[in-house]
């Protein structure tokens, strides 16, 4: 069973902010960030319960290149994966409390 994928508007916009990132100081990687953080989605929605929960009902999957951080919770009577933050792995802790409420 393969899973719908909705964005908060916190996680949306973090993703954002790392493409922008990688356009400004490293344009030549924007495509492979893209890349892996779409692959990392793909994953998600085909084995969700494939990463453990952590925090509150939220699990987190590590993008495979780049040093982010996808945290998500899953919806079954919905068939939704929310996306509640996409994380700089350095930045976990300080960003990720908001985006968990």
């Amino acid at each position: 069973m393969s899973y719908s994928v909705l964005f908060r508007h916190n996680a949306e916009r973090d993703a954002e902010r790392a493409q922008d990132w990688y356009s400004l100081h490293a344009p030549e990687q924007v495509d492979r960030f893209t890349d892996d953080l779409a692959a990392t989605i793909t994953s998600i929605r085909q084995s969700p319960y494939a990463f453990r929960v952590l925090r509150r009902d939220a699990r987190r999957a590590a993008l495979r290149i780049f040093p982010y951080l996808v945290w998500y919770r899953i919806h079954d009577e919905l068939q939704v994966i929310e996306v509640l933050a996409v994380v700089h792995q350095r930045q976990e802790h300080e960003r990720l409390q908001s985006h968990l409420d």
